[in-house]
């Protein structure tokens, strides 16, 4: 009979906490209420929510108090938007961009427009096979790459290997931010400091 009730302001994004939560432990009710500031009845609201909540459920209430629910659907792709164009004239910044998702999608952009890359990321290729294999992949596939090792926390050191790469490169015109780290483990593992250092490179580092 143990329920996790979250309560957020709008728009809110620990719902994904709690999600994670019921899936380690699904015996966990786990209920998710997101409210405006001023919703009239937002006790009232997510009392009722937390009384007739089972496994998993997520509410978002408006300013006008209604209630809806959010459900995953599947989205046919789109071409009514313009095209994301990336040019040789380009200096594409990409953050944690030599390895993984990043270092893909980097090379995606890049042969689709030829933008020029700038990559920046904390592994030194002289010791990291993968980061060494991915940009001699770029630079076979005949594109302008340039590797600055800099961790993206640190300010000092990001602003010190943007300098040098912006008096040879010209200036940044598009940034791709992939740094992150990846240590898996379950919540009942985590200290605050595993928390900070896991969304220090993706909010510190934007």
């Amino acid at each position: 009979s143990a329920r996790f009730l979250l309560v957020q302001r709008g728009p809110g994004g620990a719902a994904s906490l709690a999600r994670t939560l019921h899936l380690e432990y699904p015996d966990v009710t786990a209920c998710v209420v997101t409210l405006p500031d001023d919703h009239p009845r937002a006790v009232e609201c997510v009392v009722d929510e937390l009384a007739a909540a089972d496994g998993f459920m997520e509410a978002r209430y408006d300013a006008e108090g209604r209630r809806f629910e959010p459900v995953l659907a599947l989205s046919e792709p789109t071409t009514s938007r313009e095209p994301l164009v990336l040019g040789p004239e380009d200096l594409l910044l990409v953050t944690g961009g030599g390895k993984g998702i990043a270092a893909e999608c980097a090379l995606a952009l890049a042969r689709a427009g030829g933008p020029r890359l700038l990559i920046l990321g904390r592994s030194s290729p002289a010791s990291d096979p993968e980061l060494a294999e991915n940009l001699a992949r770029m630079s076979r596939a005949g594109l302008t790459v340039r590797y600055e090792m800099a961790d993206v926390t640190d300010r000092a050191a990001v602003a010190a290997a943007l300098a040098g790469a912006v008096r040879e490169l010209g200036p940044v015109t598009a940034v791709l931010h992939g740094a992150g780290v990846n240590v898996p483990g379950l919540l009942e593992t985590l200290e605050v400091d595993d928390f900070r250092r896991t969304l220090a490179p993706k909010l510190d580092g934007a």
